[in-house]
Formats: structure tokens, sequence, C-alpha cells
């Protein structure tokens, strides 16, 4: 999985849309599925716009010091937790690959 620059902002246009820039400086973009919190914590469950395999990036929800809001990848331990809570707590969301 790529690197994204913790530091952008989300989209104004779409609430749901946000684009992220990759450790190679290309800008991705994303809708966010939804968000869920565990222990204090708030993540973000993002799907790539242009990616029909069904591929789901869990970050972990910061604020910067000027109070906005920025995406951090979460670690890969934490983040199939985190995925399958949020699974379990989406049972309308169908998991995989856009048929």
């Amino acid at each position: 999985m790529a690197d994204f620059e913790n530091d952008l902002p989300q989209e104004q246009e779409d609430e749901d849309l946000y684009v992220l820039e990759d450790d190679e400086g290309e800008e991705v973009s994303f809708h966010q599925l939804g968000r869920i919190e565990k222990d204090g914590v708030t993540y973000a469950m993002l799907t790539l716009v242009d990616d029909d395999d069904g591929s789901v990036m869990v970050f972990v929800v910061d604020l910067d010091e000027n109070g906005e809001e920025v995406l951090n990848p979460a670690e890969e331990e934490i983040a199939e937790e985190i995925f399958y809570l949020f699974l379990s707590e989406n049972e309308d969301y169908e998991y995989g690959p856009a048929e």
C-alpha cells in the first residue's frame, strides 16, 4: 500500500470525497464509506474512486495544530480489526469487487 501525505484537507465540494497525495506526489481520490470510533480514536474507511476491486483502506482521523482534520493511514494490525468492526456494524455494506 502506498504511503499518503498526512496533511491534506478534505475536498470541499463533496463531503465524502477525499483527495490525498501519495508517496510519489500524485493526487489520489477516495470515497469515504463511513467512520467508526474505537477506544476514543476515529477511523475512516476509504475506497479508491477509480478502483472497482472493492479495496478499502483504513485511515486514522486526526486534527493538526490548527484543528483541521487530517487522515493518516492506520497501522496494518489495527486496520484489519477496524475494518471487520465496520463490517459488523454496517451489515448492508457489500464488500468485494463491483459486478
